[in-house]
């Protein structure tokens, strides 16, 4: 087995950026999001090709994924367990009117958002979207995983796969059309290569 490149993006901006987007918001990206995102696509896939894409089916991540799959002859999976947390009432809110202790209520794995997704569940749908799409590689040279999908969703996964409590890896910020890069060798946690913010 040989290690492979996991790349985490983030979605760009929507009509609804700053507000709590999760599962049930379905907004498109913004023209100048779906641009940014095309050329990063591109950039990665140049500098190291990508090989496996997957993405969440809401359309600010499914959209640029499936343009630039058609674009470079590649399929794209997408996988409704890489979708973003269910945020429950809060979903489509604006964070200032929610009550203040609202980000440490998704910080403790047994809570969650009310009537929304706790925690613990969005975490073992991330890690059964990893299991998924991680399948059989590391048996080829250079291979690449890229995953187009939400900022909780990279949480979960940072958590997943570098060992990280879960409080810690919320604290790694993803900008909207940001990434992580890792070096993947399982069982082994992962190695960083990368984390770069969008303009």
């Amino acid at each position: 087995m040989t290690p492979f490149t996991l790349t985490l993006l983030r979605h760009g901006d929507t009509p609804l950026s700053g507000m709590l987007i999760g599962r049930h918001s379905d907004p498109a990206p913004t023209p100048a999001a779906a641009e940014y995102l095309a050329a990063t696509l591109q950039r990665l896939h140049q500098r190291r090709p990508i090989t496996r894409l997957a993405a969440s089916p809401l359309l600010r991540c499914c959209q640029p994924a499936q343009a630039f799959a058609q674009a470079h002859g590649l399929a794209v999976s997408v996988d409704a367990d890489l979708a973003e947390l269910d945020f429950g009432r809060w979903e489509g809110a604006d964070p200032q009117t929610l009550p203040d202790d609202w980000a440490s209520q998704c910080q403790d794995e047994a809570g969650g958002p009310p009537d929304g997704e706790r925690i613990s569940t969005f975490r073992q749908r991330c890690a059964r979207a990893w299991t998924r799409h991680s399948a059989g590689l590391g048996e080829a040279a250079d291979e690449h995983l890229l995953l187009l999908t939400h900022g909780g969703v990279i949480s979960a996964l940072l958590a997943e796969l570098m060992a990280m409590p879960w409080p810690v890896a919320r604290r790694v910020a993803v900008a909207r059309g940001g990434l992580v890069q890792l070096s993947c060798y399982p069982p082994q946690p992962a190695w960083l290569l990368a984390l770069e913010g969008a303009p």
